[in-house]
């Protein structure tokens, strides 16, 4: 079951093709200016979206599997009540510079795509994250919001209220 599980999250991703995304709130920048994903630990920790005008927050956290890895957790969160709205894990493809995750929620599942980008916008030109939702609905369009590091001093408490989402390390005997 847990490799069911497991297959069907990386064959969602993979098969994530490019989204229509038109940008939420202001346009943060062209997304046509990619940086190799920042897997070093400064794309690890609490985020909010710039002019998102919602009540959500992301916290991301890389973790190495088994096989050697590296995958990185996110987890959406209510920043008044610290509830976990969505959860999942992502990766990133060989020829991708993004890191995609099928996000399972209670009420609405859907892909996110977390990359880096140089923002061309201001001077000098400087490297910013960008968060990219895409609704599984095809009916309805995805957005892209520049990532803004979440004051520490408004992180809730309790972030971590849902069950653990992590893949452990166990042999592939069914049992």
């Amino acid at each position: 079951m847990r490799k069911f599980f497991t297959a069907w999250i990386m064959l969602a991703a993979m098969l994530g093709a490019a989204p229509n995304v038109h940008a939420g709130g202001a346009e943060p920048f062209p997304l046509n200016s990619p940086l190799p994903f920042p897997w070093d630990s400064s794309i690890e920790g609490y985020w909010e979206l710039k002019n998102a005008g919602t009540y959500s927050a992301y916290i991301l956290e890389i973790q190495n599997t088994c096989e050697g890895r590296v995958i990185l957790r996110i987890r959406e969160f209510h920043i008044i009540t610290g509830q976990v709205l969505s959860e999942g894990i992502g990766y990133k493809l060989a020829e991708s510079l993004e890191v995609r995750a099928v996000m399972k929620g209670k009420t609405e599942n859907h892909m996110l795509y977390v990359g880096a980008y140089l923002n061309k916008t201001v001077s000098p030109a400087v490297p910013a994250n960008v968060l990219r939702i895409v609704p599984f609905d095809p009916g309805k369009e995805g957005q892209a919001w520049e990532m803004l590091r979440f004051p520490r001093d408004l992180r809730p408490q309790s972030h971590n209220t849902s069950p653990q989402l992590l893949l452990t390390c166990v042999d592939d005997r069914e049992y």
